[in-house]
């Protein structure tokens, strides 16, 4: 039996009635559905009276939502479930905050980083490499390494 809140078909419920789990908890639980076969539907951050949290939604046979504070850092859950990378990708990008194993922390979408940057951000790119566009995505699929290399904290 799963601590995730089960949504029905087509409804809605208030953010205040999804279970805010500790993290380990909702980590495991997280894990656990999709290794079973789950689905994942949302896995996000956001900023709530200035503490960020984390929310999940997932599928089974019916869409199960649960949601933790966000630690600075965590362990990947992708280097266990290969589903969650995006999401935890865009989390590092959005708040600068850290799947630690994460196999391929690179930026998703290039926007504002909300916090303290922890991955290059957009314009820490464009400083770098002055150019069109057409050049800056082949230095990124030729050079990223390097970026990130630059651009992380030791």
């Amino acid at each position: 039996m799963t601590q995730f809140l089960p949504i029905p078909n087509g409804g809605r419920i208030p953010r205040a009635e999804i279970p805010h789990l500790p993290f380990d908890t909702f980590r495991s639980e997280a894990l656990n559905i999709v290794k079973n076969g789950g689905k994942v539907v949302q896995f996000f951050a956001y900023e709530d009276q200035g503490n960020l949290k984390i929310l999940s939604v997932l599928r089974t046979d019916k869409l199960l939502a649960a949601g933790c504070d966000a630690p600075d850092t965590w362990l990947s859950l992708t280097c266990e479930c290969e589903p969650f990378h995006l999401f935890e990708r865009e989390m590092a990008e959005q708040f600068g905050i850290r799947p630690e194993g994460h196999p391929w922390l690179k930026m998703v979408r290039y926007h504002k980083i909300i916090g303290e940057p922890q991955i290059c951000s957009a314009t820490t790119i464009l400083r770098i490499f002055p150019v069109t566009m057409t050049t800056i995505r082949w230095q990124e699929t030729t050079s990223m390494k390097w970026l990130w290399g630059r651009c992380m904290p030791a």
